[in-house]
């Protein structure tokens, strides 16, 4: 895949880009508002160990498996704990030091341009701890590459849990099925994703005939906002900002931006396309 970082954020800030990302965002909340009235809305469903959680997400597995028309016979274990403080520092150095370096092979940094890096990979660190004591309506999943689980946080809503897991298997077929998806490519690994999870989310909805499902995309929608805001702040400012610091504080929300401009274009067969290695889509 020959696209890095810089083209990539190009890409998104194209001025072409304001009229379709504004209108998914309209579109998004009328659906949201025109949904069935006769639905029910069911908060009161909670998994709390881990058989009730592993029989759903052999469900939500099959579901993705179908969407993303791919066979595995595995499914990752799933845990009921917060991740170590020395997996949460080794995955953001990680990921952040390899959208560093995939910089740096592009583009001749300057001495300050490197201390602003370190500086943005340090502060992501740390905001990746505080996402951990994130409130208790919000949660958080998590897929863990080196030891192949995800994890989550206990007591979760099953609407909620089942958008969750639909979202880290997809992290982990992308560990395990393709060869194209690398931590440097996180904006590729978090829209694709978030995609998915859309899609699963909603057909759901459709299934169970469960509004509160449909209230699982919220959070979505707000990554589409603050992608739209980004785009608008980028074009107002007259200094613009460093690619690296757009890169390492928007991931999730260019990322699903750009897949969704994609999937408005081309269909949700970009979801099959990027685990097979094309992301023409986005050319």
């Amino acid at each position: 895949m020959n696209i890095d970082y810089l083209s990539l954020i190009n890409r998104f800030f194209d001025k072409r880009n304001r009229d379709p990302l504004e209108e998914i965002i309209e579109t998004a909340k009328r659906q949201r508002a025109n949904s069935p009235k006769n639905w029910t809305n069911c908060w009161n469903e909670r998994c709390n160990n881990n058989d009730e959680t592993r029989y759903l997400l052999v469900d939500i597995s099959l579901k993705v498996n179908s969407f993303l028309e791919v066979e595995i016979e595995n499914v990752p274990p799933v845990h009921y704990a917060y991740p170590s403080l020395s997996r949460i520092l080794s995955f953001f150095i990680i990921s952040n030091g390899c959208i560093l370096g995939s910089y740096v092979l592009d583009h001749a940094l300057t001495p300050g341009q490197i201390v602003v890096g370190t500086e943005v990979i340090v502060a992501s660190g740390i905001l990746g701890l505080a996402v951990l004591k994130i409130p208790e309506e919000k949660s958080l999943g998590w897929y863990c590459p080196k030891n192949k689980e995800i994890i989550l946080k206990r007591g979760e809503l099953r609407q909620r849990l089942s958008s969750i897991l639909a979202h880290e298997y997809t992290h982990y077929l992308q560990h395990e099925l393709s060869s194209t998806f690398h931590p440097i490519y996180k904006i590729f690994l978090e829209g694709h994703a978030m995609g998915v999870q859309k899609h699963i989310t909603e057909s759901l909805a459709e299934e169970k005939k469960d509004f509160a499902y449909v209230q699982q995309t919220n959070e979505l929608q707000w990554h589409l906002e603050a992608a739209l805001k980004l785009f608008k702040e980028h074009h107002e400012e007259r200094k613009k900002k460093d690619p690296i610091k757009l890169v390492l504080g928007h991931s999730h929300s260019i990322g699903h931006a750009l897949f969704q401009m994609a999937e408005r274009k081309h269909g949700k067969g970009i979801y099959i396309d990027a685990m097979k290695g094309n992301y023409s889509f986005l050319e």
